[in-house]
């Protein structure tokens, strides 16, 4: 079902980190022509199978456009927000936790990344990366994938379909249906609106800005966290159980499923 293909080269970052503006804020690469058109990132949304948890805690989905100088294929970079991450033994028996074991995961705010890369010229999907687990990156391939249709993509297939995995509302590829799009669950908006937001409030303090700020470095990395991490460290073992890579196959979940 899952093939052991390394996305990237491990730890090695690619590139140099992003040097901050005066304003103290990331400076984008220069190499990367950021937009948000809405109709297009509408158009290459995906579409989440997700239960009534999971559903109840998201807030928006945000999404960008990237274009890289000389490279063929642009890039829709979505994050969805989450209200928290509840624990597993919250999620799965409804005991509060609070600070006793099994808390350690729990935390306000969650933002789960996906990449959907485009070739303009044909305006199709080509392939995709979202967050398998932890913010460990899983490549899929458009041959390989669900992808459906809407009413936004004019008919054309082009919406990619993810199964939310609580409570840590990372993805697994869903083979099967076609799931309910974020801009009629939470709403779709520009990231670039809310960037600074995000950083005022140090949603990246533990990752790797050059991989937030430019999709292929992310590709190129195969994981979001920073440099020198244990989250990053652990990335070695994302490669090793085969989870880099989605042929198309399910990891099967028992599910209260809601996906309109």
């Amino acid at each position: 079902m899952l093939a052991p293909v390394a996305i990237g080269t491990g730890l090695a970052s690619v590139g140099t980190a992003s040097a901050d503006t005066e304003d103290g804020y990331p400076e984008r690469p220069e190499h990367i022509t950021a937009s948000a058109p809405l109709d297009e990132l509408e158009r290459y949304q995906p579409k989440l199978h997700a239960d009534s948890g999971s559903r109840s805690r998201m807030l928006t989905m945000y999404g960008w456009k990237a274009e890289r100088d000389e490279h063929d294929l642009v890039a829709y970079y979505y994050w969805l927000r989450y209200a928290k991450q509840p624990t597993w033994i919250e999620e799965w028996f409804g005991i509060q936790t609070g600070s006793w074991f099994g808390a350690v995961d729990e935390h306000l705010g969650d933002h789960e990344p996906a990449i959907i890369l485009v070739d303009p010229a044909t305006e199709e999907v080509v392939e995709a990366y979202y967050t398998g687990y932890h913010h460990y990156a899983t490549r899929i391939t458009a041959e390989n994938a669900n992808l459906t249709s809407s009413s936004l993509s004019d008919g054309d297939e082009t919406h990619l379909n993810l199964r939310v995995i609580p409570p840590h509302h990372h993805y697994n590829h869903e083979s099967d249906g076609s799931g309910a799009l974020p801009s009629n669950l939470t709403g779709l908006e520009s990231w670039l609106d809310i960037r600074e937001t995000w950083y005022d409030r140090d949603t990246f303090s533990s990752s790797h800005i050059p991989a937030v700020e430019d999709p292929w470095e992310l590709i190129e990395r195969g994981h979001w966290w920073e440099d020198g991490s244990w989250d990053a460290r652990l990335y070695r073992l994302w490669i090793a159980v085969g989870f880099a890579e989605d042929d198309g196959g399910d990891i099967q979940y028992d599910h209260d499923e809601v996906t309109d």
